[in-house]
């Protein structure tokens, strides 16, 4: 952490844990720890924490953000709570990959009409 906080240009995480309504509910403890010591390292080091930004991968674990699109606009909003602005998502796997692919495409759409860009 002392290394991303110095140098990084952008410090990536994500969830493996195996709890199915990490996006249904508050991200999971296994996101919301690291975020805060992220913070009070840049902070020791001298870096302002807002400057790192911060990526996050979705889909390990028990995590689900393709159940629906509005769970995916749930979990968007809260990994955006935490400072997390921008997020990879897994591509859709398991005997139900047809509609997650459909849930990923609405929500990709949804995310560019609402996006602004400079």
């Amino acid at each position: 952490m002392r290394t991303a906080a110095r140098f990084a240009d952008l410090w990536i995480t994500q969830n493996v844990g195996q709890d199915p309504t990490a996006c249904a509910g508050a991200p999971h403890a296994e996101v919301r720890r690291p975020v805060a010591l992220l913070d009070e390292v840049c902070a020791r080091q001298g870096r302002e924490p807002g400057t790192l930004p911060r990526l996050a991968v979705l889909g390990y674990g028990g995590e689900r953000p393709l159940s629906s699109v509005e769970t995916f606009r749930d979990c968007v909003g809260r990994y955006a709570g935490l400072g997390i602005a921008t997020l990879a998502v897994l591509w859709p796997r398991g005997n139900q990959e047809h509609t997650r692919l459909a849930v990923l495409e609405q929500a990709a759409a949804e995310c560019l009409r609402h996006r602004s860009v400079p």
